[in-house]
């Protein structure tokens, strides 16, 4: 089950490592700056890391409504004036991403067929938060509501804040699934608000759920490891190369913090993670890679071959994993227990309509639970029973395919798949 992670760095400016003073990122605000105990040794000069000239940000919603219908739902101001605190943070951060919707040259709208789109080839894959009915209904959505953004990404990253905010409250309000082409995903709104940027604007927007991170094996068994997305930052993308597959997993904490230093300031090379110095130079894409920059993550010329080893141990990635928008679940869970007398008539009547339910097992509210999805079979004035359609991911007691009562309180989402192909969801709204 995916779960967002938020993830933090470490950097040190060219400049200020030559002073002897080093520059912590922490969770929120600025860098704290403290004096290190003794000068580096042999610092290299240092030369700003090269990045695109601007942040990029797209994403599409697919809709079954006309096109001319939904270009009548893209006025600036008004979604501006639907941007709050769940999609965009704070008070003054949301100011900020409403004055650039609405005031910036940076924002662009548009409905277009969705076949304009290349859909993914594995949607099993691509659109795996999503239920096997679900993902069938894909091709019946006819239309796509792009949003762009671009622009200035520093310092306080507006262009890829407004994107993600306005393409949660727009897939919210048109009932549509969220593709994001670049990282080859497709889910509801509910899962992808879980990814919106509400970090105060002084703080690093950076977040992990916004990008990719992906492995590719060489022919001479070694692995080369890209992130995908740190253009929307107006970031380069990070690569390295020749290291084995359990290395590569291993580096997922230091790329990361790489990724946060990147994004957070116009970051010189080196950079020093932790006790080590790191160098970022310019990397010729490979056919397949995201559009942009890519700079190669490199060892200093005197450092042994353990150093990517001693790189891996230095950030480990072992951030908890963190449940979605509680505000916005809490909305969709409203909803679901709203209707869900209705929406159980309804499936009574027409038993050939499938009808899933979202419960929980486990202890939820303490964070060692899971949700999952059930397709209902029988339900009475207190519980519904189904089928187990997810494999849980910690709970060894439960397999996918085991008939589980839950009590119909406990019922937090619905997806119906009705008789002409459409489907009704409470996360859609």
């Amino acid at each position: 089950m995916e779960s967002p992670r938020a993830v933090w760095t470490a950097l040190a400016l060219g400049a200020a490592v030559s002073l002897g003073v080093v520059l912590t990122l922490r969770s929120e605000g600025p860098p704290v700056t403290t004096v290190a105990t003794s000068a580096p040794r042999n610092v290299a000069v240092a030369t700003p890391v090269p990045r695109p000239p601007q942040a990029l940000a797209e994403f599409g919603i697919l809709s079954e409504r006309p096109i001319a219908e939904l270009l009548k739902l893209l006025d600036r101001r008004t979604l501006a004036g639907m941007l709050d605190g769940p999609v965009c943070g704070d008070d003054e951060t949301c100011a900020a991403v409403r004055r650039f919707v609405v005031e910036g040259e940076g924002v662009h709208l548009e409905v277009v067929p969705a076949k304009n789109w290349k859909f993914p080839v594995d949607l099993a894959h691509a659109a795996s938060s999503l239920l096997p009915a679900e993902r069938d209904g894909i091709k019946k959505y006819t239309s796509l509501v792009v949003v762009a953004t671009s622009g200035q990404a520093l310092p306080e990253q507006l262009p890829v804040r407004a994107a993600f905010a306005l393409t949660a409250v727009l897939a919210r309000r048109i009932d549509g699934l969220v593709f994001d082409q670049l990282l080859d995903r497709i889910e509801r709104p509910l899962h992808f608000a879980s990814r919106v940027i509400t970090a105060p604007l002084e703080a690093g927007a950076f977040r992990r759920e916004c990008i990719d991170l992906q492995y590719t094996p060489r022919a001479d068994g070694t692995v080369r490891l890209i992130t995908v997305g740190l253009g929307r930052f107006g970031a380069p993308d990070l690569e390295v190369v020749g290291i084995t597959m359990d290395l590569a997993q291993r580096l997922t904490g230091s790329l990361l913090e790489v990724a946060n230093a990147v994004t957070f300031d116009e970051a010189m090379t080196p950079l020093a993670l932790g006790d080590l110095e790191l160098h970022l130079e310019k990397a010729v894409p490979e056919p397949g890679d995201p559009r942009g920059i890519m700079v190669r993550l490199v060892a200093p010329s005197d450092a042994g071959a353990e150093y990517f080893e001693q790189l891996a141990g230095t950030f480990p990635d072992d951030t908890p994993d963190t449940p979605p928008n509680d505000e916005l679940m809490a909305e969709t869970r409203g909803r679901a227990q709203k209707v869900l007398a209705d929406v159980l008539a309804r499936h009574k009547k027409a038993s050939k309509d499938p009808l899933y339910v979202q419960v929980p097992f486990g202890d939820t509210d303490a964070g060692g639970g899971e949700w999952m999805w059930i397709e209902v079979v029988s339900f009475d004035e207190q519980t519904v029973t189904g089928m187990l359609v997810d494999e849980p991911d910690t709970l060894v007691d439960l397999h996918k395919g085991d008939r589980v009562t839950r009590a119909r309180l406990d019922v937090a989402d619905y997806v119906l798949k009705l008789a002409d192909g459409g489907i009704e969801s409470a996360s859609a709204h």
